[in-house]
């Protein structure tokens, strides 16, 4: 419903209010025409007998009978209105969804558990407070009626959650079973990648790579950083493309900016003896952060570095994901610090839409990736970092040792990627996949361009 809101009332705050009105409206209208059609055909010929006008049939027989079953839906459209409210935080509605998509992208449990409580506290609040009103709605006469039908449906709702959690575990029984002959009879690759293009990009190409050699692979979505590293060092995952800069900074607590070259001896070595993680070689394009501005914005300010932005930053908007709001040796956080200066707000919003937001006034700066086509597309102008605050994010593979040492033959196939393609080609392709390129068609096109397949 989001997407069918966003052509017409843009990002923000209006199309997640409409879409949340749309989700709404239907259990509210059906939960209201079933009350009323389950009013006695008898209740209301004796209405009639009486003399009773139709709009005093509606409001005195028709809506007091069928109060309870009104606000059950209303009660419902609150309470789901609520929980879906968190998507909104994707669109920069902002909002409690804002702590758990930031916390899911940094794998912060506390900050992930602030906005899933506050968001269940409050649909909790809403619903008791309506539930106090259908009370107060709710004719003497009817309440005892009403009890008794809450009663029955207690006992159902028991016995179809005793039957659910039941059946939940015998599907999981079967699940496990299933999947552990699938194991035994041929393995499977599990390959994961976050959640934006390039990754979902670089996924399906070592995926599809593998696959080429006579691997079985499963390509599965994660969210952040955190999620994917997490799967990795369980074992719940086999390999997935990783960026020099955020394990350099992230998960290693390096502030010193070196060469992309340095940067990648200095992850490989440390990776390897603090989390026992292998990794592979450089892919060769360098994705790290870029701040850019529309061509209007650089000539109407004279912006060529980081650094110009200061005069003005307090007047203007900084629109990026989720995870480079939160970063703190490489994101937001560290642009405020190194720089010294802070925008009025920053919007988090999915990455594929800020391009878009900057484009059309939405915000006034985004923290773009280096290897995004749509800084091509838009004609984008990528700020000087003058200060030296983002590392190199160069790419490549990474995976348990143990995992690359029981398969040689694959870290051997992944090392013929090696500085295979550049921040143009990568350019290339994202934006081909962001203008409805089928992402596999144009991974096995990043493969037959360089003579791999």
């Amino acid at each position: 419903m989001f997407a069918f809101a966003l052509p017409v009332f843009g990002i923000g705050a209006k199309p997640a209010i409409f879409a949340l009105f749309l989700y709404a409206l239907l259990p509210i209208l059906k939960n209201t025409l079933l009350g009323i059609k389950s009013v006695k055909p008898a209740v209301i010929q004796a209405g009639r007998g009486i003399g009773m006008s139709k709009r005093q049939i509606m409001f005195k027989i028709e809506i007091p009978l069928s109060i309870s079953i009104i606000m059950g839906g209303i009660r419902i459209a609150t309470v789901t209105s609520i929980g879906v409210t968190t998507i909104a935080t994707l669109i920069a509605a902002g909002g409690l969804g804002d702590f758990i998509y930031r916390g899911l992208s940094t794998f912060n449990m506390p900050m992930i558990l602030t906005g899933a409580v506050l968001s269940a506290i409050l649909a909790l609040i809403a619903d008791f407070f309506l539930g106090l009103l259908e009370k107060k709605l709710t004719s003497e006469g009817l309440k005892d009626i009403t009890r008794k039908r809450k009663k029955t449906k207690n006992i159902q709702n028991i016995i179809i959650g005793i039957a659910i959690i039941i059946i939940a575990i015998m599907g999981y029984s079967l699940f496990k079973k299933s999947d552990s002959q699938t194991a035994n009879s041929k393995e499977k690759i599990t390959i994961v990648h976050k959640n934006y293009t390039e990754q979902r990009l670089l996924g399906a190409t070592i995926g599809l790579y593998l696959d080429s050699i006579g691997y079985e692979t499963e390509v599965k979505e994660l969210g952040g950083t955190m999620l994917c590293f997490n799967a990795i060092k369980s074992g719940e995952a086999d390999l997935y493309p990783e960026y020099t800069g955020t394990l350099y900074a992230n998960m290693l607590n390096r502030k010193t900016i070196l060469s992309p070259e340095e940067t990648y001896e200095i992850v490989k070595k440390e990776i390897d003896e603090q989390f026992d993680i292998y990794a592979g070689s450089l892919l060769g394009f360098n994705d790290t952060y870029v701040i850019s501005v529309t061509e209007e914005t650089a000539k109407k300010y004279n912006l060529k570095t980081i650094s110009d932005i200061e005069p003005y930053a307090g007047d203007m908007l900084l629109g990026g994901d989720s995870e480079f709001g939160t970063r703190e040796l490489d994101g937001y956080p560290a642009l405020q610090r190194k720089y010294g200066f802070e925008f009025e707000a920053y919007k988090s919003m999915d990455q594929g839409i800020t391009y878009k937001a900057l484009v059309d006034g939405i915000i006034d700066v985004n923290a773009s990736y280096a290897t995004d086509g749509r800084l091509k597309k838009y004609n984008l102008v990528s700020l000087e970092d003058d200060k030296n605050v983002f590392p190199p994010f160069t790419c490549f593979p990474i995976m348990k040792n143990g995992f690359a040492d029981s398969h040689p033959d694959i870290t051997k196939t992944l090392d013929k990627l090696k500085n295979v393609w550049d921040d143009k080609d990568m350019q290339k392709y994202n934006l081909m996949v962001d203008e409805g390129g089928d992402i596999n068609d144009v991974a096995r096109l990043m493969l037959t361009d360089k003579g791999l397949l």
